[in-house]
């Protein structure tokens, strides 16, 4: 598939077997960086663990966001698709298939409006499991929301999983959007119970609203999960300015300025802008929310282009 100075593409009909030591997240996401630059349409599926992994976040979460961060980068989002076909939790082999279309080059974003959480959508699924622990835990996530956002529906899924996974959790998605009703950020996070884990439904509820509130407090445009991803992309982006505004900023994160420094000569300007707690003076000091700063990302691209496309 990957040629040095080449990256090919195309259709791959044979199924990649990946380590069990890492999620499947772990491969696809230096996929969403590459794939828009291939010289044909990249199409190809991966098989490993997609949910419960101790290392890397579920594939749920680059669905909803880590596809929605590259969208703002592209006119065209045609043949970008990533499909869980089944889950693998534990021992289990889960499958997904990838697709990300070939382009010229990637346009420049300036996204530093967050906006309100205006709808929620989860996905419950249970794997070999009674699917009442899965409905458990989206009862207690859909009334932690109600009476703040009415806007909110948990799908269930069941024994969409090989013979070998087995457990339940839930993936949740949180949009905003601003005055013309356009989506603006993407906010996600999963947890869940794999065998021998005693977690209860009801405890595994309160950890997801925990971690979701929390991931809305970051007042990010793009999650923390997908900050690398985001300043891979700028870095790639015409030779022109692109800012964006992010929660604290992750490790991961940290890492990838520092390589894109290393690589590209590229240094980011980052900002740290102070947020509105929301508060009045005469709110006493136990009434006010303390929320973390906000982080302005901003740089030139390198201008980057893919010479070597095939048009199809």
């Amino acid at each position: 598939m990957i040629i040095p100075g080449i990256l090919l593409g195309g259709k791959i009909d044979t199924v990649f077997e990946t380590n069990k030591d890492r999620g499947l997240s772990y491969y696809l996401e230096p996929l969403l960086m590459l794939g828009p630059f291939c010289k044909d349409r990249l199409e190809l599926q991966l098989s490993g663990t997609t949910n419960g992994h101790d290392k890397d976040f579920a594939v749920d979460i680059l669905k909803a966001s880590g596809l929605q961060t590259l969208r703002k980068f592209i006119l065209i989002d045609d043949h970008l698709k990533l499909d869980i076909i089944r889950r693998g939790m534990g021992d289990g082999k889960g499958l997904v298939f990838f697709s990300c279309p070939n382009l010229k080059k990637i346009k420049t974003i300036q996204e530093n409006f967050i906006g309100k959480v205006n709808k929620i959508r989860g996905l419950a699924f249970s794997c070999r499991v009674p699917p009442q622990l899965a409905t458990r835990v989206g009862k207690v996530v859909r009334s932690s929301f109600s009476e703040y956002i009415k806007d909110n529906f948990i799908y269930n899924e069941t024994n969409k999983c090989d013979k070998q996974s087995k457990g339940f959790g839930l993936a949740l998605v949180g949009e905003t959007c601003n005055g013309q009703g356009e989506q603006i950020a993407t906010f996600t996070v999963e947890a869940a119970v794999r065998p021998g884990d005693e977690t209860s439904p009801e405890e595994l509820g309160k950890q997801i609203v925990h971690k979701f509130s929390t991931e809305m407090g970051f007042l990010g445009v793009v999650d923390s999960y997908c900050q690398p991803l985001l300043c891979a992309l700028m870095a790639m982006t015409e030779q022109d300015v692109s800012s964006i505004t992010v929660g604290q900023l992750t490790e991961n994160c940290t890492s990838m300025l520092r390589l894109l420094n290393i690589f590209f000569n590229l240094t980011f300007k980052v900002d740290y802008e102070e947020n509105d707690n929301g508060s009045n003076d005469s709110d006493s000091d136990d009434e006010r929310i303390e929320l973390p700063s906000k982080v302005s990302l901003a740089c030139v691209g390198v201008g980057f282009a893919n010479l070597v496309r095939r048009m199809r």
